[in-house]
């Protein structure tokens, strides 16, 4: 019997999370995926499973590298509204570098979360844990002076965290640098 043959999944689930990325859950064929990879179906199959278990897994390993990237910028030690800015600017600079290709949650949200238990579940469970690390930050920087106290920190984490959403929903929209610009400029200004 011959041996299936050996690939490197990570690497295939990074392919994969990117052409989602683009080009969301419904827009990406099988066959898309069978071309970014270079895997034929049954390869891809059985390893992840259907297109849909396949995509759950890309959307996983999405918000997984968001959450680290957020635990890094904001447990670093040091002011928390520089790294709040910082990490919003980052944002709007690596979607107009062509460094990023979307954002898997913002998209998922939109396209698949009124409809689709598992990935609404992934969502609500990265909104849980990104408000965690944007609240604890923001009650330190309410306790160090560094913010105003007129919010309540868990109100501010919500609204920083939906407001990233809608910058990256925005980000699909423009590419006005300024308007961007303004965007964060206005949300940081709640913090004052």
């Amino acid at each position: 019997m011959a041996r299936p043959p050996e690939f490197d999944a990570d690497a295939v689930l990074e392919t994969v999370m990117q052409l989602f990325c683009g080009r969301g859950c419904e827009a990406t064929s099988v066959q898309d995926l069978v071309e970014a990879t270079g895997l034929n179906r049954s390869s891809l199959y059985n390893r992840f499973g259907e297109k849909h278990a396949l995509f759950l897994a890309a959307l996983e390993r999405y918000v997984q590298r968001n959450e680290t990237r957020l635990q890094a910028v904001l447990e670093a030690p040091g002011p928390k509204k520089p790294a709040l800015r910082r990490l919003l600017e980052g944002q709007i600079e690596a979607n107009l570098s062509g460094a990023a290709n979307g954002c898997l949650v913002a998209n998922t949200t939109i396209e698949l979360a009124p409809h689709d238990p598992e990935a609404a579940r992934i969502i609500a469970d990265n909104q849980a844990r990104m408000e965690a690390v944007l609240h604890k930050a923001l009650q330190e920087a309410q306790a160090t002076g560094e913010i105003g106290l007129r919010h309540e920190p868990r109100a501010l984490a919500r609204f920083l965290y939906s407001m990233m959403q809608g910058l990256n929903v925005t980000l699909r929209a423009t590419q006005d640098r300024a308007l961007l610009q303004n965007i964060v400029d206005v949300a940081l200004s709640c913090l004052d």
